[in-house]
């Protein structure tokens, strides 16, 4: 699994300039608060659109902005988790895990029950119908991971992983 990122991203405070060429396993991200690792971050993901470059997944252009290409989050398979978690809070955990298996276009039987699997691998079992006000910061993180890997994504990205 490969990951070429070459953007720049103007902000307030200065330009981002970021250059990665990546080849399998683990990288970590690490700078000072505000140095832009969440943006880049969320420009790999496709929250954010760069100004100008180009990132490349698996050879797999997912931005270029000389050839005016710029996919979706969704078509490009990349799995990212928020510093907040993002859960949806009018969602219960079940709701909020079958939001990222109803995203892949499964059938509701077969999105159900691989809810159900995440929810078991998570250790969630009982909190199906709680809503995120209800549950710990742990089961917050639990929720949001599950979501996340429901949608099987090819690379993931945790934004501040151990907060």
């Amino acid at each position: 699994m490969g990951l070429y990122v070459n953007i720049i991203k103007r902000l307030n405070q200065f330009d981002l300039r970021v250059e990665l060429d990546l080849n399998n396993g683990l990288t970590g991200l690490m700078g000072a608060s505000g140095s832009g690792k969440s943006m880049t971050l969320k420009a790999i993901a496709g929250i954010e659109e760069p100004d100008s470059g180009r990132i490349v997944l698996d050879g797999k252009v997912l931005f270029d902005s000389e050839a005016k290409v710029n996919l979706s989050p969704q078509a490009r398979k990349v799995g990212y988790l928020f510093q907040s978690y993002a859960l949806f809070p009018n969602m219960n955990v079940l709701e909020n895990i079958l939001c990222g298996l109803q995203a892949k276009g499964l059938a509701e039987a077969e999105a159900k029950q691989k809810a159900q699997g995440l929810i078991e691998k998570f250790k969630l079992q009982g909190l199906e119908a709680s809503y995120p006000l209800q549950l710990s910061g742990g089961q917050k993180q639990r929720v949001a991971l599950a979501r996340l890997l429901a949608a099987e994504p090819e690379v993931i990205l945790l934004d501040e992983p151990f907060s």
